[in-house]
C-alpha cells in the first residue's frame, strides 16, 4: 500500500526588474522559493507522512548535495557546500539549547583544496 500526496504552494514571486541583472534576479527569485519550500512544504510534507520535520529536511540536504555535485562544476559544488557550513553555523552558534560541543581544532586548515 502506498501514500499520495498532494500539496499546493503559494509563492509570491516578483515580477523581473529591469533594473537588476538577470543573475541577480534569478537569484533573488531561487532564495524566495527555497524560503517557501522551507517554511511551507517541508512541515506540510512531514505532518502529513507523519516524521519529524528536521528529519525530513536532513535527509532533503543530503540528497540535495548528491544533485548539486552532479549538476555543478566541481569549483561551484564546493563552494555551494561551503555557505552551507556556513548557514549550519549560524544555526548553531544562534541555538537556545547549547549542547556539548567538540574542542576547536589546534591545526588550521588547508586554505584551498587541492
Amino acid at each position: 500500500m502506498s501514500i499520495k500526496l498532494t500539496v499546493t504552494l503559494d509563492v509570491e514571486m516578483p515580477e523581473p526588474s529591469p533594473d537588476k541583472s538577470i543573475q541577480a534576479d534569478a537569484e533573488d527569485r531561487a532564495m524566495r522559493l527555497a524560503e517557501a519550500i522551507i517554511v511551507q512544504l517541508l512541515p506540510q510534507l512531514a505532518n502529513e507522512i507523519g516524521i519529524e520535520k528536521h528529519r525530513l529536511a536532513g535527509s532533503l540536504l543530503v540528497e540535495l548535495g548528491y544533485v548539486v555535485g552532479l549538476s555543478h562544476t566541481p569549483a561551484a559544488a564546493v563552494d555551494a557546500l561551503a555557505v552551507a557550513t556556513e548557514r549550519m553555523r549560524d544555526a548553531i552558534a544562534s541555538r537556545r539549547d547549547k549542547r556539548p560541543t567538540l574542542p576547536a581544532p589546534t591545526v588550521q586548515g588547508p586554505a584551498t583544496l587541492q
